[in-house]
């Protein structure tokens, strides 16, 4: 196919989307979520039913659901599932937990009848288990026992918390790294920890994330280009150019004025945080919607 067929490349998608490139092209090869179409240079284009499968499967992941299992659901049954879990709040209570680790495997076995959920326990070293890269489809929950928690080891269990239910039990860490975790669902628990604080931990629910730690990406249009764009008559003899020229309008002053109240406001730092990336994100998913509309009708933005 050639490089005008419809479609989105792999940089907008998981900027719409809120995850990695890393992480979609897992979904991709080991579960097979979407196929997106190659152009003829290689480059996926992902397709609007992709994108909306991937959403809805962010959404869910986000509740705790595991990608193997969402994979091979269609977009209707996603959304089925979804507008379930969006009316009852809840995820479904894990059956079958993983714990890895030299402390925390003890802490379990020893534990062990205090729990519902089913318990595989490992006493091994939780990052050299990472480092084999090891399938997890079997277990609903993970629980690694990691003692210091560093930036690269916070963003690889960021990465792997995409795929999976994950506690952590650290024994030191900074804050930040811990407000990272956090705000991809993680629970993070300090050593030492008991068998009913562990069990507690993961067999309740707990909140969908807060996603304030993404890298927002950067403007890349200005606000005379944008305004450039908002004027032209495209061939198309429609008026999309001016009414997203008019969302990006819109949705770069909310990104500034979160900012500003996360600042403002101290009490509602992660709220406003939170409110400023989507805008950020939903603010890049337009630029590129800009992009593509002068694209296809042959306007220069420059």
């Amino acid at each position: 196919m050639s490089e005008t067929d419809h479609g989105l490349p792999i940089g907008a998608v998981t900027r719409m989307i809120g995850v990695s490139s890393h992480t979609l092209r897992k979904w991709e090869s080991r579960y097979d979520l979407v196929t997106p179409k190659r152009t003829s240079s290689g480059r996926r284009l992902y397709s609007q039913t992709d994108i909306d499968k991937l959403l809805l499967v962010r959404e869910l992941t986000a509740l705790g659901h595991q990608v193997n299992q969402l994979a091979r659901l269609s977009n209707a049954e996603l959304e089925t599932l979804l507008a379930r879990a969006n009316a009852t709040d809840a995820v479904p209570a894990p059956s079958r937990a993983l714990v890895v680790g030299y402390v925390i495997a003890t802490v379990a076995r020893l534990g062990r009848s205090q729990f519902t959920v089913e318990l595989d326990i490992k006493s091994t070293d939780a990052t050299a288990w990472l480092d084999a890269e090891p399938q997890t489809e079997e277990w609903d929950a993970i629980v690694l026992e990691i003692p210091t928690l560093g930036s690269e080891m916070t963003s690889r269990l960021c990465e792997f918390a995409a795929n999976c239910r994950l506690v952590i039990v650290y024994g030191f860490a900074q804050s930040r790294h811990l407000r990272k975790l956090r705000s991809r669902g993680v629970a993070c628990l300090r050593a030492p920890v008991d068998a009913e604080e562990l069990r507690r931990t993961i067999e309740t629910q707990s909140p969908p994330p807060l996603n304030t730690e993404m890298p927002v990406p950067s403007r890349r249009l200005s606000d005379a280009v944008i305004a450039r764009a908002s004027g032209l008559l495209p061939a198309i003899q429609c008026e999309c150019p001016h009414h997203i020229a008019a969302l990006l309008y819109d949705l770069i002053a909310f990104e500034r004025y979160s900012h500003d109240c996360a600042t403002e406001q101290p009490g509602d730092t992660e709220l406003h945080r939170y409110l400023g990336n989507i805008a950020g994100f939903a603010r890049a998913s337009f630029e590129d919607a800009l992009e593509r509309v002068a694209t296809e009708e042959g306007i220069s933005l420059e």
